[in-house]
């Protein structure tokens, strides 16, 4: 990262808030001193456990008390406007009374009955509901009642320990259909031609893979050159990619971007992914099945990695997300999976397809600093793709990953650090078409099919452009509207939303700009203005759980477009 960006929301900023003053640049707050220290700071706490139950949207003053619907007691450390005791950790403290209350009665055992599930409730983790499908699931992560067979991630089968009678035997079940065939999609060895090292190509009815570059020697004879492959055949119908990619050499695709996915279906019981890797800083986030998701780091040039190994016999489903931008790292080159036994690819997983989405961003999109918390700086450790709020809101639609075209410091009309435009340090419009980050050329080269172009494009910028005084505001509107023309030249159909967060600096700048282009005769765009209530990751940005408000918020507005 440049050091304009390690320096990242540092500037002095000044906003008053209640008594104290919070210094702030777009994600930093710093509490300035004050005489005498909140309760929650002090040693004296009040004997007293009594509070009132937290209500949302209700104003509350700095030492009150509120009982949480988790059970627990939390203080306000700061007053503020009823923000969530167990997200606004900023603002909010566990609180422990000090006064002896009596043992409450034991929890009776875990019973076969359950609430039925209803659609905007909020569960927490362990809540039991019973949904329309006649089957009970338990909430593995706290969810505004998203729908179980759905969302998955959220919600898992749940048994409970109540003994039933054993049920009828199932009659033994048909065989499975074998896997529809496929048309490769790997190219024939052409004599002469420069290979790279990872190439994959056909030759006498095999597959060989170049384990060093070469000017087309023969496969068979030049056995130092290549490797018969035995990874898994990328085909047309077995894996699925999601995001920008550069299919320049379509055996062995290439991608850069935050969030750049791959999916897939397969029999086996193990899998590992092989990846050419240019640097050593990326990271991928992966899920088998419903697992929890994992992350691994690389190593630089072609590995594989083990998924999973030990899983049961069938089918199985596998997601695999680059976590890192590709202005931090370079580019990364997938090369297929493998199986253990005689596993195999099929039929790649279905999604709605309702809500194909793309966000534009900066930092804040890419998921920077959203693993870690502050005081800590900006690493591809504490960088996360899947939990940024983009890939959230495509997770609580149901959908395939989103396309998520961001990088950190970047701005609409100028970046973070420069004064005004700088022509060696171009802003997002200059990077949007390209395929790879860092690479001019990918520009030009095939990307995504028409069939797959996004119906919703969620653009969220212009912090950067904010990070001193206010930029130019011709300027900037300019950019900004130049920008939407780009994107509705590239996907006519797809509905528009300009985005920032409640209270920005940029906002007057951005609604200015909506409204130029509603007045252009545009009339597929929306506004968007989310909260952000925490801002304690690294360096100042949005937390996971900030994240995860984002897309709770951003998800309802895509569901109520109508589309």
């Amino acid at each position: 990262m440049s050091s304009r960006f390690n320096a990242l929301l540092m500037s002095n900023i000044y906003t008053t808030v209640s008594r104290a003053s919070l210094w702030r640049w777009g994600a930093v707050l710093v509490m300035a001193p004050f005489a005498a220290a909140p309760v929650w700071a002090q040693t004296g706490l009040p004997t007293s456990c009594a509070s009132t139950p937290w209500a949302v949207g209700k104003a509350y003053s700095a030492n009150d008390v509120v009982m949480y619907s988790d059970g627990n007691l939390y203080i306000a450390k700061f007053s503020n406007p009823g923000y969530n005791p167990t997200v606004s950790t900023y603002f909010w403290a566990l609180y422990k009374c000090t006064t002896t209350i009596p043992a409450p009665a034991p929890s009776p055992q875990p019973a076969c009955t359950s609430s039925g599930w209803v659609a905007g409730r909020q569960y927490e983790v362990g809540n039991v509901v019973t949904y329309s499908d006649g089957n009970q699931y338990v909430a593995k992560f706290a969810n505004p009642g998203y729908v179980p067979t759905v969302s998955t991630f959220f919600w898992s089968r749940y048994y409970c320990a109540t003994t039933a009678p054993a049920p009828a035997p199932a009659p033994a079940p048909a065989p499975a259909p074998a896997p529809p065939p496929v048309t490769s999609i790997y190219p024939d060895w052409v004599e002469f031609k420069q290979y790279q090292t990872g190439d994959i190509v056909k030759y006498g009815g095999a597959l060989y893979q170049a384990a060093y570059a070469n000017p087309g020697y023969v496969p068979t004879v030049s056995t130092f050159f290549w490797k018969t492959f035995t990874g898994s055949q990328i085909t047309a119908s077995t894996v699925k990619f999601h995001g920008r990619f550069d299919y320049t050499n379509p055996s062995a695709p290439r991608y850069s971007w935050s969030g750049s996915s791959i999916s897939a279906q397969f029999s086996g019981t193990s899998i590992s992914v092989t990846l050419n890797e240019s640097d050593a800083r990326v990271y991928y986030a992966y899920v088998i099945d419903d697992q929890p998701v994992k992350r691994f780091s690389v190593s630089a040039g072609t590995n594989a990695y083990s998924l999973a190994t030990g899983l049961s016999n069938g089918t199985h489903k596998v997601l695999l997300m680059r976590e890192t931008e590709g202005n931090q790292a370079g580019p990364s080159q997938f090369l297929g999976f493998s199986f253990g036994g005689t596993g195999q690819l099929m039929a790649p997983p279905d999604y709605p397809n309702k809500y194909r989405l793309e966000f534009v961003g900066d930092s804040i999109t890419a998921g920077f600093g959203n693993l870690g918390v502050m005081p800590c700086g900006f690493t591809t450790e504490t960088e996360s793709a899947f939990w940024s709020y983009a890939q959230q809101t495509a997770l609580q639609l149901g959908e395939a990953p989103a396309t998520n075209i961001s990088i950190s410091g970047i701005g609409i009309y100028r970046n973070y650090g420069n004064a005004g435009p700088v022509a060696n340090d171009p802003t997002m419009p200059f990077y949007y078409s390209r395929n790879l980050t860092a690479d001019a050329a990918s520009a030009s080269s095939s990307s995504i099919l028409p069939s797959a172009q996004p119906t919703v494009v969620v653009v969220n910028l212009g912090t950067n452009d904010f990070w001193t005084a206010a930029p130019d505001q011709t300027g900037f509107i300019s950019a900004y509207v130049g920008l939407f023309k780009t994107i509705r030249a590239r996907y006519p159909s797809a509905m528009l939303i300009a985005a920032t967060h409640a209270g920005s600096n940029q906002q007057g700048y951005i609604q200015a700009a909506y409204n130029q282009i509603l007045n252009s005769g545009e009339t597929k765009i929306r506004y968007a203005d989310f909260p952000i209530r925490d801002w304690n990751g690294c360096s100042g940005h949005p937390t996971k759980a900030a994240d995860l408000e984002i897309a709770t918020y951003l998800s309802q507005f895509i569901r109520n477009l109508g589309l």
